[in-house]
C-alpha cells in the first residue's frame, strides 16, 4: 500500500496497533504485535506506553497483554451523539413517549456522566427539566445506571473509590449497595430510578447495542411521582426494553447474538 507522505508517521503506526484489537482478538501481547506490525518490539513497547497513559489501551498486569481501553468507548459512544443517531432513533422515541405518556432520554457516556443527546418532551403539563446537551451522574439516574452497569469493572471501581454526592434521600451511594444495584441492573436488563437523583422523579431506562452488543446508548422513560406510581413503571418495562430492541435491531444487533460487551 503506497504511503501518504503528509501522514505523521508516529500516529499512523499508534492507530495501526489500535486495529489489532478485534471481537476475535481482544486482547494482544507485545509479542504478539510485532508478530503483527513491520515494527521493532521497541517502538511498539513504547507507543503502547503512550496509549495507555492516555488510555486508549490497559495492560493486565497478570499476564501482561493489552486491550482496548475505556477513553475509546468514551469517545465512540460521544461519537454515536454526533453521528446522526439521534435522528434515526427519534420517531420510536417519539412513538414511546406517545405509548408511554412520558418523556424520553437518550443518553450516552461522557467521562464519568451520562450526556443527553436526544429528548422527546412529554405532552403533560409537568415536565422534566433535562436539556440535550446536558449531563448527569450515572450513579443515580435511569439512563447513568443502565449505562455504567455496562461499563468495565476498573472503570465502575474508579468511580466507587469517589465520594458520591447524596442527591436525595433515596440516592445509592454506598460502594456495596450500587455493586448490588448495578449487578442486577446487568441481570434483568433495565435500570429503575426511584427519586435518586431528582425528589419527586422516577424513570425506566435500557441500553442500546451495536453491532457488536457493545452498550453505546440507553433510553429512559421518566416522569414525576405522582404519574409514574410503581404500578406504572412495571408496565412501562416490557415498551421501554421493546423499543431499545428495536433501535438496537437498526443498529445492527442481533437478540440471538453473544453479548461482546460483557466486561464482568
Amino acid at each position: 500500500m503506497a504511503r501518504n507522505p503528509q501522514l505523521v508517521k508516529s500516529v499512523a503506526h499508534a492507530l495501526d496497533i489500535l486495529d489489532q484489537f478485534t471481537p476475535e482478538t481482544p486482547s494482544l501481547s507485545l509479542a504478539d504485535l510485532t508478530r503483527r506490525l513491520y515494527l521493532s518490539k521497541s517502538a511498539i513497547y513504547h507507543l503502547l506506553a503512550t496509549l495507555e497513559s492516555r488510555g486508549y489501551v490497559k495492560r493486565n498486569h497478570s499476564n501482561g497483554k493489552y486491550s482496548l481501553g475505556l477513553k475509546l468507548f468514551q469517545l465512540g459512544s460521544l461519537g454515536v451523539s454526533m453521528s446522526g443517531l439521534s435522528e434515526v432513533v427519534i420517531p420510536y422515541l417519539t412513538q414511546l413517549r406517545d405509548t408511554a405518556g412520558e418523556t424520553i432520554h437518550l443518553g450516552v457516556v461522557y467521562k464519568e456522566s451520562i450526556l443527553y443527546v436526544a429528548k422527546v418532551e412529554s405532552l403533560q403539563t409537568i415536565r422534566m427539566s433535562s436539556r440535550i446537551g446536558g449531563t448527569s451522574p450515572l450513579y443515580c439516574t435511569g439512563v447513568g445506571k443502565v449505562l455504567l452497569a455496562n461499563q468495565s469493572l476498573d472503570f465502575i471501581e474508579s468511580l466507587l473509590a469517589k465520594p458520591l454526592k447524596r442527591f436525595t434521600s433515596n440516592t445509592i451511594i454506598e460502594p456495596s449497595a450500587l455493586r448490588e444495584e448495578l449487578t442486577r441492573i446487568r441481570a434483568q436488563g433495565y435500570a429503575l430510578d426511584r427519586e435518586e437523583h431528582e425528589p419527586h422523579v422516577r424513570c425506566v431506562a435500557a441500553p442500546l447495542r451495536d453491532h457488536t452488543g457493545t452498550v453505546v446508548a440507553a433510553i429512559s422513560v421518566s416522569g414525576p411521582d405522582i404519574r409514574m406510581t410503581e404500578e406504572k413503571m412495571a408496565s412501562l418495562v416490557p415498551q421501554v426494553l421493546k423499543t431499545a430492541l428495536v433501535i438496537s435491531q437498526q443498529m445492527g444487533f442481533s437478540a440471538t447474538q453473544t453479548n461482546a460487551s460483557s466486561l464482568w
